[in-house]
């Protein structure tokens, strides 16, 4: 739900209080040094010194939206703790890919690549943009590239599509981006998983709570970006 909390290296997450119906997206460890970036779902990247966090042994936390100037449907997505002076964050040339950068996927089927350089420094409430949806559309997934891995694509439709990571743009700026996976109309794309090897994969369900599909890089032919991918359901949605 978008509440932030800083606590002790030595806090148990497990039992870390809740609002109700909330749960826990992501526990980044980092210095008072370091700097964490929220990814919202409209393209904007907001980013604090984890030293401007309150430290909170118990409650909620603080609700993000507190810290930054969000808009009306603005929501967090993913959340990253950077060290600005981190070597794999930085390439020779804008143009190649550093070795750590992320990758991000909107609901239409699109993204890219693209430097974690510029989300590193601290922002203005206002946040820096990193995506450019479209009306109606939205990023759904940031996650962290090393760009070797294969890209898994899966839609709520049930379709799931991998190919190698390289194949999609590194861009340098916010754009609307190249299609990752192709989607009929009233499809949208799921979930993303970067796989390391033939085992690396995810699982799906049912929308109607029907069983577990597992999914992996060894049951998915490895293709080419923007295609339909493999039939996961014949219908209903995941």
């Amino acid at each position: 739900d978008g509440w932030v909390r800083r606590v002790s290296a030595g806090t148990d997450p497990s039992k870390a209080k809740l609002r109700t119906d909330d749960e826990m997206m992501a526990v980044l460890k980092g210095t008072t040094k370091s700097t964490v970036v929220f990814f919202s779902n409209l393209g904007v990247a907001y980013t604090t010194r984890i030293h401007d966090l309150r430290v909170q042994p118990r409650g909620f936390g603080d609700p993000v939206q507190k810290l930054f100037s969000f808009n009306d449907g603005e929501r967090v997505i993913a959340a990253l703790c950077l060290d600005p002076s981190d070597p794999d964050m930085h390439s020779a040339d804008s143009e190649t890919a550093p070795p750590l950068h992320i990758l991000l996927g909107t609901s239409e089927g699109r993204g890219y690549r693209m430097s974690l350089e510029p989300f590193s420094e601290v922002s203005t409430r206002a946040g820096r943009r990193y995506a450019r949806p479209s009306q109606g559309e939205e990023v759904v997934q940031v996650s962290l590239c090393r760009g070797s891995e294969a890209l898994m694509c899966v839609s709520r439709g049930g379709r799931a599509l991998l190919y190698a990571v390289e194949e999609v743009s590194y861009l340098n700026g916010a754009s609307k981006g190249v299609t990752l996976i192709k989607l009929e109309d009233g499809d949208r794309l799921l979930v993303m998983k970067l796989c390391g090897d033939d085992n690396d994969g995810l699982a799906v369900q049912r929308s109607d709570g029907g069983k577990v599909i597992p999914l992996t890089a060894g049951s998915v032919t490895l293709t080419s970006r923007g295609g339909k991918g493999k039939e996961v359901i014949k219908r209903g949605q995941l």
